[in-house]
């Protein structure tokens, strides 16, 4: 397994909502309005990044952030879908599931993740899904030069990790562990990549840490019971690569430790870059038109 070492990046400035108000006084009555629906600790650097994108570009269209609780989740997309210039939404976990009864189309991808994080109303005004993290590893993993094949991968984070575990499958590792509080959820996730890749043997536990070559950090913020948070990464070996399961612009505190230990690691930033891209492809803003994505794609399974 061979890896290109990440350089050292700076996290942009947040400013989530103000940046989005900000944005507003330019917009015309038909703007395309997009929201980001996650729970009440939803991070809005993701929406900042984007608005800039849209202002800096003259793109007449907004990401509006909303936090949703999980009682209220049903009610809120069924309201949405009554407000004409709603274009689409992106879906923060835990409601990535949650969000597949109320699409009228689902991507190769979305089914074989079982979830979606990005939702556009289609001409005829129905709601089409897609999995647009899963391909963000993919483009990250071949930008980065991640040789995945034949490695031995330790996933924490059923949830979270569960693109990243996708896209390296697709590159040919031979196995899955999956550690995970939630044990029917990690048990899920092995079944599903042992199924579209059978090639891939996928388990639930903890691997000895001497025969680890990937680990996926899955964990969100403030997850319980995080198998990472007392794991230390000088255990491994140091050829061992340390990829963020999550988009995000920050070191997670176990890619940190990781760094400091003197382990080539992938940051969330990285994938959070290719996420941006395909946002704005998926809603038609991108500078390839949506069909010439790679995100349409099928993952490419074991023959």
């Amino acid at each position: 397994m061979t890896t290109t070492p990440r350089t050292d990046r700076q996290p942009p400035l947040a400013g989530g909502l103000f940046s989005a108000l900000d944005h507003l006084m330019p917009l015309s009555p038909e703007a395309r309005v997009f929201c980001v629906l996650g729970p009440d600790d939803i991070d809005v650097d993701a929406i900042d990044i984007i608005n800039k994108r849209f202002a800096g570009r003259g793109k007449d269209a907004i990401w509006l952030p909303m936090r949703v609780a999980a009682e209220t989740f049903d009610a809120v997309v069924k309201t949405l879908d009554l407000v004409q210039n709603i274009a689409g939404m992106a879906i923060h976990d835990p409601y990535q599931a949650a969000i597949l009864p109320h699409l009228d189309h689902l991507s190769p991808l979305a089914k074989l993740a079982g979830a979606a994080d990005v939702v556009r109303r289609t001409a005829d005004g129905q709601w089409e899904g897609d999995i647009a993290l899963l391909d963000a590893f993919r483009r990250t993993l071949r930008a980065e030069g991640v040789d995945a094949k034949g490695a031995r991968v330790w996933l924490v984070g059923a949830r979270g990790g569960a693109a990243a575990a996708f896209a390296l499958a697709e590159r040919g590792i031979a196995t899955l562990t999956i550690a995970d509080p939630r044990i029917g959820a990690a048990t899920e996730l092995a079944g599903r990549v042992q199924a579209a890749f059978p090639r891939v043997s996928a388990s639930v536990g903890v691997p000895d840490a001497h025969s680890i070559d990937i680990v996926i950090d899955g964990a969100a913020p403030g997850e319980p019971e995080n198998a990472l948070l007392a794991f230390d990464p000088a255990r491994l070996r140091p050829e061992a690569l340390i990829v963020d399961g999550l988009a995000r612009p920050r070191l997670s505190p176990f890619i940190e430790r990781a760094a400091e230990a003197g382990l080539t690691t992938l940051a969330g930033d990285l994938v959070q870059a290719s996420l941006m891209n395909l946002y704005e492809e998926f809603f038609g803003f991108g500078r390839l038109p949506y069909k010439d994505a790679t995100i349409r794609h099928p993952i490419c399974p074991d023959a």
